[in-house]
């Protein structure tokens, strides 16, 4: 496998947690039985993060489906940069402890980076 994969995993598994699951579940619509981790939901988290943070227009049309791909290509390991990593430890408020883990798969170090 390669780092963004693995990190990828460990994200899906990170968000599955009850503390990380409990802030996507809210906004699913519809859940697949095969889905573990629900790429619209948690877009959703993302998105209302970046709202409450100024980083988007909150009275904008909310780009839904952009942060939906995005999120996509990251929990399945296509593109996980390190500026979408820490998307989702922003957003979701990732506790150090595992956000070291997360950096320390995705750069192949124990080093989180800034």
């Amino acid at each position: 496998m390669t780092r963004p994969r693995d990190a990828a995993e460990l994200l899906c598994s990170v968000l599955a947690l009850p503390r990380y699951r409990r802030r996507w579940v809210r906004h699913v619509r519809r859940m697949a039985p095969s889905a573990s981790v629900h790429h619209a939901a948690v877009a959703e988290v993302i998105v209302r993060h970046l709202v409450e943070s100024g980083e988007l227009d909150g009275n904008a049309p909310r780009p839904a489906r952009t942060y939906k791909d995005l999120v996509g290509r990251a929990l399945t390991g296509r593109t996980l940069s390190c500026a979408t990593l820490q998307l989702f430890v922003d957003a979701f408020e990732i506790e150090d402890e595992l956000a070291d883990r997360l950096w320390g798969t995705l750069l192949g170090d124990r080093v989180s980076p800034g």
